[in-house]
């Protein structure tokens, strides 16, 4: 992962009160982040290395998610995604929260720009 992606990730992740010191990783492209309150809520970030993912990728991470009871996803892939794998991935998200990103999205922190106010709720 390109270290302006993970750094805007990271902020990400913070911004939404995940603990960043309960990383577990599941392997070199797969870590999950426990949410920084007493129910036991988690986020699985995965990471692809493929330039278009496809259903065997899908297909890998619902099993993981399956595996660890895990309600929310964020996927991040290079460029694009398989039409086989985007319909795999909205049958997901009737069992997960899934949010897609490009590493091109996530290069830059637009709620950090001076330009952006600070967003509230």
């Amino acid at each position: 992962m390109n270290s302006h992606v993970k750094k805007t990730l990271f902020e990400m992740l913070d911004d939404r009160g995940y603990d960043l010191n309960s990383i577990i990783h599941l392997d070199e492209t797969c870590f999950i982040f426990k949410i920084l309150d007493n129910k036991h809520r988690y986020v699985i970030i995965y990471n692809t290395n493929e330039d278009k993912p496809g259903i065997k990728t899908v297909k890998h991470l619902q099993h993981i998610i399956n595996e660890h009871e895990i309600k929310h996803l964020i996927f991040i892939y290079k460029q694009n995604i398989t039409v086989f794998a985007k319909n795999q991935l909205n049958e997901l998200q009737s069992k997960c929260d899934i949010e897609l990103f490009t590493e091109n999205e996530l290069y830059m922190n637009v709620t950090k720009h001076e330009l952006v106010p600070k967003h509230e709720l």
